[in-house]
């Protein structure tokens, strides 16, 4: 029988929404998997059978933006909305969007709460795939059980937070929250939801027409075989795209959401580069598919990178000390990335830009390609150029370690997959010399 304590429970007027926590990280199963649209008079869901080919991950925005702006950020091909939000439209919410959901996207976090999560479970997979509950209520929510399996909480890796939880373990949960919640919730209309199957193999996520929410886990289990799964956004902020058709499209920009994403066939030489780095410490990630080696860097993240890589080869004498490594945006740096950020300045791999870093700016082709050449001539090149990288990428075509990555569009967003392999490529060049 499922544990009373474990279950989640929601402020709703006073103080923040306490929210259950769903969180994948599903491309793990290693097999072929699918996407399907199960369309009917009763229901419209999105059926994955997860494999190395198609995985479910999240995405957020911090101001607000549409479904489809959200997806196009990566190779994502089919979505639904997620959290509660204050919309804009919304009067009390002063005309712009904002959310108290706990928020994670590829391990970059959206959190006011951190670390306490208060009542808000967290359901997700951590790195190698295991499912697990965890709860670390630090005195926020006094009834609910403290902590549980709140040692983990560090390996989480995607999820975006909503309440009520309708299913645990197969179990219909939701009638233990009946005094949370609202009467649009119990309102026959359409429920939006997202679950899996007992093996885990499988993730529906989508919409259930004229369902109030006591019906729907019945419906979830009776339909699609559901065995955890929670109650998602619905109404005005109800949105799905599948296989890039629009299938509901509201009037209002949404906050985050759950897409499908199909992954690039993966070569021998990613493999092998990513094997490569994970033993160099570079990465914690020991297999493409773990290392989401088709999503952006962040600079932050790309410092940890290309700083290891100099390590490696033996460029660690500082080049810039003082007051050219002093910036005023460290109030937005990872704590774990800090010393990483100082040292890429100080070895002249990152420069700034007016006395800022920019960490949660995304890595572009140029600004890789840029500094992988610092760090292997370690000298300074003319940037004084029609592109200021256009000396830069002259150098590593020279080189021959543009040869097999499409990075030519100097602006566009590098890949963690490209980032990586030129690396890799100038690791192998100064270990032949």
């Amino acid at each position: 029988m499922f544990n009373q304590k474990k279950i989640i429970y929601s402020f709703i007027v006073s103080v923040p929404i306490a929210l259950f926590v769903w969180v994948a990280l599903w491309n793990g199963v290693q097999s072929t998997g699918y996407q399907e649209l199960l369309d009917t008079s009763n229901h419209r869901v999105i059926k994955i059978v997860l494999g190395e080919n198609i995985s479910v991950v999240s995405t957020f925005s911090e101001q607000g933006e549409s479904l489809d702006q959200l997806m196009k950020k990566e190779n994502w091909v089919s979505a639904v909305n997620w959290a509660y939000f204050c919309p804009a439209d919304y009067w009390h919410c002063n005309q712009q969007n904002t959310t108290t959901a706990d928020r994670v996207s590829q391990g970059v976090r959206s959190s006011k709460y951190k670390p306490d999560l208060g009542a808000r479970w967290l359901f997700w997979f951590n790195i190698e795939w295991e499912l697990l509950f965890i709860l670390n209520n630090l005195g926020y929510v006094q009834w609910i059980n403290k902590k549980y399996n709140a040692d983990k909480i560090d390996e989480i890796y995607n999820w975006i937070s909503n309440f009520p939880v309708l299913l645990v373990d197969g179990e219909d949960v939701v009638d233990l929250s009946k005094s949370l919640l609202d009467d649009k919730m119990k309102t026959k209309w359409t429920k939006t939801f997202i679950c899996h199957n007992q093996d885990k193999t499988i993730v529906y996520m989508g919409q259930i027409f004229n369902k109030n929410i006591y019906e729907t886990p019945t419906y979830m289990k009776d339909t699609f075989w559901c065995y955890n799964g929670i109650n998602l956004d619905a109404g005005a902020s109800m949105w799905m795209i599948y296989n890039n058709s629009a299938k509901n499209t509201p009037w209002r920009n949404i906050m985050d959401a759950f897409v499908v994403r199909e992954n690039k066939p993966i070569s021998k030489d990613l493999v092998n580069a990513v094997s490569r780095w994970y033993q160099k410490w570079l990465t914690i990630y020991k297999d493409p598919i773990s290392f989401w080696y088709e999503r952006t860097l962040r600079r932050d993240e790309a410092a940890k990178f290309f700083v290891q890589f100099a390590k490696t080869i033996g460029k660690i004498e500082y080049i810039q000390e003082g007051s050219a490594c002093i910036f005023t945006d460290k109030d937005q740096w990872r704590k774990d990335l800090q010393q990483i950020i100082i040292e890429s300045c100080k070895l002249w791999i990152f420069k700034g830009y007016n006395k800022t870093f920019n960490p949660t700016w995304n890595l572009t082709n140029a600004e890789a390609v840029t500094v992988l050449i610092r760090i292997i001539k370690w000298d300074e090149i003319e940037e004084n150029t029609n592109h200021r990288s256009d000396n830069y990428y002259s150098s590593a075509s020279t080189l021959e370690l543009l040869t097999k990555v499409d990075m030519e569009e100097k602006e566009s967003q590098a890949t963690k997959w490209n980032t990586i392999t030129i690396i890799n490529q100038a690791f192998l060049l100064q270990s032949s010399k």
